[in-house]
C-alpha cells in the first residue's frame, strides 16, 4: 500500500523556484526564486516564516546550493542578471563554494563571500552554460554538467587528494590553500586556472581595491563652493550675536529646578508658517542672584552648569580617514606628535599630552597628506582635498600658518596623492581628473613646473612618491600601472615598468599586476606592493625579483625607514594570517618581524604605516589609529573613529560628562569628555539611526534602519552594555527615539509616518501601549513635555504637531499648546526658530538643532558642514549667528552636554565626532 501523501505546500513565491535547501534538523526549508527572493518555510506544513538575517546566519544547512543572500553576494560579477549564475555547491567543511555560470566557467570562492566581487579561481572546460556542480567523494572531486555541450566533467581537488593518488600532486590542506587549491581534469590535463586578482575582468578585484577604484567624489563635493569667512567677518558675527539686546526668554530644563517665571513668545504676524508649528514654550529662569554653587546643589549634579556661552572652540576630533585613503598618517617632532586628517581638518596630535590642534582652512574633504622630510622644511605639511577645482594647502604643523595654496584650472574630483622631493622644494600630485594628471610644483612660489597624463584611463593611479634620495625621479603605481618618472625642465619623462621572467617563481609574467604601494631601497631599487600580496622589486624600471605572498592580501601601504633602511608593509590580512604589519630588511630578503593588532574583526585592513625608532604608526580601513611598540610587541590605540556608514545617532548623559554615538557601522560607542577617549565599544547586529539615554542614565534605547527598537542596560562605569529587550513594529527606519522625562515611556518615530509608544517596566521590558499613524510626513525630531503628557513631532514636510501620551491624539487646542512646558528643544521647525533658516535654502538643508538649557543658545547642523550658534528664540529671518567649520559633509546631529561645557557634533558622511568647548 502506498503511504506517500502531500503534507504541505510552500506558497507566496513571486516567481519560479530556482533552489531549495533543508536545514540539518529537517524543520526549515529555504527557497530561492527567479525574482531574487529568499523565502523560509516551516516543514512539513509549509507555513512561511520571517527570519532575521542574524538568525539565518546561525542556521546549519544540510546542503548549500543557494545563489542568493549576503553570504553569496561576492559570487556575482558586475552587470549580471539573476539567471547568469545557475548553480553552487559548498564543501562539507563549509570553506569552498563552487559555482557554475552562463559563461561556461567553474569558479571557486572562499565561503562566506560577503561584499561585492570576491576573489576566486576560474576554470575553463565547458563550451556553454554550466547547469550544475556537485562535490562528491568527501569533497575530493567536483562534478559539473554543461547545458548545450551535454558534457559531464569530473574535476580533482588537489587540496583533498590523498598521497599516491592518480594525479601525483602534492597534498595540501584545505585550510592552508583555500580557494587557491588547484583542480585538474580527470584525464590529468591541466585546466586553465586564473586567479581573479590578476584577471583582466573587472569582477575579480579585491573588494577594498575595487572600492577605491570606483569611488565617485562628485557625489561628495559641495554643489556650491563653501567660502570660509575672513577673521574680520567672524569677529563681526561674534559681536552681533553676543552683544545684541538680550531677549528675556528661556526654555525649560530638567537640570534647573529653581524658581521660575513664565515668558510667552508671540506669534509672527503675516507669517506663512503652519499654525500647528506655533507651539509656545513655558520657560524657567534661574532666580536672580543665585550662584553656581547653589545651582549645583539644587540640581544634584556633580558639576556646575555653565550659564553663558559666547562661542565654540574645537577641542577634539574622534576620527581618521582611512576607509578610502592611504599613506596619510605620519610621525613628526621625532615621534612626539602625529599628523593626519579627518573630514576637512588637518590634525596634529600630541601623544603625551593627549591634545589636538587643527588646520581648518580646507572647505571640503581632505583625501591626501604628506610630510616634508627635509630638515630645512621641518613640520611642513601638504594636504589635498576634493572639489571641482581642488586645492593643495601647504601649512606649518606647529603654527597652523598657511604657507602656500596650489590650484589647477583643470576640472577634477580631487587630489588623491602627494609627496615632497628630497630637497623639499618640489611637490608631486595626482589629480582625479579624466587623465589622472601627474603634476610637479615649486610649492613655495606656487608655480606649476610640469604636468602630464598618468596613462591609466579609465583606471586609476593610487600612489606617487619621489625617491628619498632624488629631486627629479619619482614613481607612480595603480591599476595595471607602474611608471618611472623624471623631471626634465618643464617636461615629465616617463618609462613603463618592464616585466621579465627573472623572479622567484621561474615563470614569466604576461601582464602587469595592479600595484598599490611604493617603497625604496639602495642602489636605485624600488619596491611595489601588489593587490595579490606580492612585492615586486625593480632595478631602475626593470623587474629583477618578486616576493610571492609577502602578505596574503593586498599591500596597501609601504614605508621606507630612512634611519636604518628597513621597509614596513601594511596589508589586508585575516585574523588567522601572519599579521597585517611586517618589517623587512633593507633588501627585502628577510621578514624581521610581523605584528597582529588586538582586534576582534575577522579581517584587518591596514591603509597607512609609518615608523620611527622602535615605534610603528598604523591607520586602518575602519578609521582607527594604533601604535606598535617593536620591542614589547604591544599595541595601543591612539585614535578611535566610526567606520564607514552613515552616522546619525548621538545622545548625552543627563548628569555626567559622557556621550554616546552610533551609526550604520553597527557599533555603539561611549565617550569620556574629560579624558578625551573612548570608554566602551559595543558591537551590534543593527545599523543604528538614532539613540537616547534614559533620565537616570541606566538605559540606552536605539532605533535601527530596519525598524527595530532595542533596549540596553548600562553598567555603573559605562564599560558594558547588556541587551535586555527589543521590539519591531515597523519595517522602515526609526528616525528618532526619546525617553520620557520620567523614564517610564519610550517614543519611536519612524520613516513610515508613525510613532510607537512603549512602556518600560521595572525589569526593563518594553510593551507597546499606543501608536500614531498617518502622521503627515516622516518623523524627523521629537520632544517630550516635562510631565510626559505630550510629545511634539517635527516632520520633513515642515509640520510641527503635538500629540497626547499615551492616547496618541493630536492636540489642536492653542490654549493647551500655550501651557505645555517642553523638556528640551531639538526641533528645526516653528516660529521660535524661523531665523535659523537661510533665505532660499532647500527643504532638507537643516538636519538638527539643540538648545542649551540655561544660556538660551541654539546650536544647529546643516548640509554645508557648518555648526551654527544662535541666540534663542530666532523669531526673524536673517538672525545673526556664529559659524564653525571642520566637518566636510552634512552635520547630522548636535548636542550640548548637560553642564553646557561642550557641544558634540557628528558628520553623516565624514564619520567624525567633533567635540567643541563652549567659551
Amino acid at each position: 500500500m502506498d503511504t506517500r501523501k502531500r503534507v504541505g505546500i510552500c506558497k507566496s513565491a513571486s516567481s519560479y523556484i530556482t533552489h531549495v535547501e533543508w536545514d540539518k534538523e529537517g524543520k526549515l526549508i529555504m527557497l530561492n526564486s527567479g525574482a531574487k527572493e529568499i523565502l523560509y518555510y516551516e516543514a512539513p506544513r509549509g507555513q512561511r516564516v520571517n527570519i532575521r538575517q542574524d538568525d539565518v546566519d546561525k542556521i546549519e544547512w544540510s546542503t548549500f546550493t543557494s545563489v542568493l543572500g549576503p553570504k553569496c553576494e561576492g559570487i556575482w560579477p558586475p552587470y549580471t542578471d539573476v539567471t547568469d549564475i545557475n548553480t553552487t555547491c559548498l564543501t562539507r567543511d563549509g570553506k569552498i563554494l563552487a559555482t557554475g555560470d552562463d559563461f561556461g566557467f567553474i569558479k571557486l570562492f572562499e565561503f562566506p563571500c560577503y561584499g561585492k566581487f570576491a576573489k576566486f579561481k576560474k576554470y575553463n572546460g565547458h563550451s556553454s552554460h554550466v547547469t550544475n556542480v556537485r562535490w562528491c567523494v568527501n569533497d575530493a572531486k567536483l562534478l559539473s554538467v554543461g547545458g548545450n555541450d551535454t558534457a559531464f566533467m569530473i574535476w580533482n581537488n588537489q587540496a583533498y587528494m590523498p598521497e599516491g593518488s592518480e594525479t601525483g600532486s602534492r597534498v595540501l590542506s584545505s585550510t592552508s590553500r583555500s580557494i587557491h587549491s588547484e583542480m585538474v581534469l580527470k584525464n590529468s590535463r591541466k585546466g586553465e586556472s586564473d586567479d581573479s586578482e590578476t584577471d583582466s575582468e573587472d569582477e575579480g578585484y579585491d573588494s577594498d581595491v575595487r572600492r577605491e577604484h570606483s569611488i565617485d567624489y562628485n557625489k561628495s563635493i559641495f554643489v556650491q563652493e563653501i567660502k570660509r569667512p575672513s577673521p574680520e567677518v567672524v569677529n563681526s558675527m561674534y559681536h552681533k550675536v553676543n552683544y545684541s539686546d538680550k531677549i528675556e526668554s528661556s526654555k525649560p530644563s530638567r537640570m534647573v529646578k529653581t524658581k521660575f517665571k513664565r515668558t510667552k513668545i508671540n506669534k509672527i504676524r503675516g507669517s506663512d508658517v503652519d499654525p500647528l508649528a506655533l507651539v509656545h514654550i513655558m520657560t524657567k529662569i534661574a532666580a536672580a542672584g543665585e550662584t553656581n554653587d547653589n545651582l549645583g546643589d539644587s540640581t544634584g549634579l556633580d558639576f556646575n552648569v555653565k550659564k553663558e556661552i559666547n562661542g565654540l572652540k574645537l577641542s577634539h576630533v574622534h576620527g581618521y580617514r582611512g576607509f578610502d585613503c592611504r599613506d596619510n598618517l605620519f610621525y613628526i617632532n621625532d615621534g612626539a606628535c602625529i599628523v593626519y586628517h579627518a573630514a576637512a581638518a588637518g590634525i596634529v596630535y600630541d601623544i603625551a599630552k593627549n591634545e589636538q590642534s587643527f588646520y581648518l582652512q580646507h572647505n571640503d574633504d581632505i583625501i591626501s597628506l604628506c610630510v616634508n622630510a627635509n630638515p630645512k622644511f621641518k613640520n611642513v605639511i601638504a594636504t589635498g582635498q576634493i572639489g571641482k577645482h581642488p586645492t593643495i594647502h601647504i601649512w606649518d604643523a606647529m603654527s597652523k600658518e598657511t604657507l602656500s595654496i596650489l590650484s589647477s584650472e583643470k576640472s577634477s574630483q580631487g587630489i588623491c596623492s602627494l609627496d615632497f622631493s628630497s630637497n623639499g622644494k618640489l611637490l608631486v600630485s595626482v589629480s582625479l581628473d579624466d587623465n589622472y594628471s601627474v603634476s610637479v610644483w615649486r610649492w613655495k612660489e606656487g608655480v606649476l613646473v610640469a604636468s602630464a597624463s598618468g596613462d591609466v584611463k579609465p583606471n586609476r593611479i593610487f600612489r606617487v612618491m619621489f625617491r628619498p634620495d632624488s629631486n627629479t625621479v619619482f614613481v607612480s603605481v595603480g591599476f595595471k600601472h607602474v611608471r618611472f618618472w623624471s623631471v626634465a625642465g618643464s617636461e615629465l619623462l616617463k618609462r613603463k615598468g618592464v616585466l621579465t621572467d627573472w623572479n622567484s617563481t621561474g615563470r614569466q609574467l604576461k601582464k602587469m599586476p595592479t600595484m598599490l604601494s611604493i617603497g625604496f631601497g639602495q642602489e636605485n631599487l624600488t619596491y611595489t606592493g601588489s593587490m595579490g600580496g606580492d612585492v615586486f622589486i625593480w632595478k631602475d624600471n626593470v623587474l629583477i625579483r618578486t616576493i610571492i605572498r609577502a602578505h596574503n592580501g593586498p599591500i596597501f601601504s609601504m614605508y621606507t625607514s630612512l634611519f636604518d633602511g628597513c621597509i614596513v608593509t601594511g596589508a589586508k590580512e585575516k585574523a588567522d594570517g601572519d599579521g597585517p604589519v611586517k618589517i623587512w630588511d633593507k633588501d627585502m630578503k628577510n621578514c624581521l618581524k610581523s605584528f597582529k593588532l588586538n582586534s576582534d574583526s575577522i579581517c584587518t585592513v591596514i591603509k597607512s604605516v609609518c615608523r620611527v625608532r622602535n615605534k610603528i604608526l598604523i591607520g586602518t580601513k575602519t578609521n582607527d589609529v594604533y601604535e606598535i611598540d617593536e620591542k614589547k610587541t604591544t599595541t595601543r590605540s591612539l585614535v578611535t573613529g566610526h567606520a564607514e556608514g552613515e552616522l546619525w545617532a548621538l545622545a548625552v548623559h543627563p548628569n555626567r560628562n559622557i556621550f554616546v554615538s552610533a551609526g550604520y557601522d553597527k557599533n555603539i560607542k561611549i565617550w569620556d569628555i574629560k579624558n578625551k577617549k573612548i570608554i566602551h565599544i559595543h558591537p551590534t547586529e543593527f545599523r543604528i539611526r538614532c539613540l537616547d539615554i534614559s533620565p537616570d542614565g541606566k538605559l540606552i534605547a536605539i532605533g535601527s534602519s530596519d525598524g527595530e527598537v532595542v533596549l540596553y542596560a548600562v553598567s555603573k562605569g559605562y564599560e558594558q552594555l547588556e541587551k535586555i529587550d527589543f521590539n519591531r513594529q515597523r519595517k522602515s527606519c526609526i528616525r528618532d527615539i526619546k525617553f520620557s522625562p520620567k523614564n517610564s515611556f519610550v517614543a519611536a518615530g519612524s520613516e513610515d509616518c508613525s510613532i510607537d509608544f512603549y512602556e518600560i517596566n521595572n525589569k526593563g521590558k518594553m510593551s507597546r501601549i499606543a501608536y500614531c499613524t498617518q502622521v503627515p510626513g516622516p518623523i524627523l525630531q521629537m520632544d517630550w513635555s516635562t510631565d510626559a503628557a505630550y510629545i511634539k513631532i517635527g516632520t520633513d514636510n515642515y509640520k510641527t504637531i503635538v500629540y497626547s501620551v499615551p492616547g496618541g491624539n493630536q492636540i489642536l487646542d492653542e490654549e493647551i499648546h500655550d501651557k505645555v512646558e517642553w523638556n528640551q528643544w531639538t526641533s528645526i521647525f516653528g516660529a521660535e526658530v524661523i531665523g535659523i533658516w537661510p533665505d532660499k535654502s532647500l527643504k532638507n538643508y537643516l538636519n538638527c538643532a539643540h538648545l542649551a538649557s540655561l544660556p538660551m543658545k541654539l546650536a544647529t547642523g546643516d548640509d554645508d558642514g557648518e555648526v551654527k550658534l544662535f541666540n534663542f528664540p530666532c523669531l526673524e529671518r536673517g538672525t545673526p549667528y556664529q559659524s564653525y567649520y571642520g566637518h566636510s559633509s552634512n552635520v547630522t546631529n548636535v548636542k550640548f552636554l548637560a553642564d553646557n561645557s561642550h557641544l558634540i557634533s557628528i558628520g553623516g558622511d565624514d564619520f567624525c565626532v567633533f567635540v567643541w568647548e563652549c567659551e
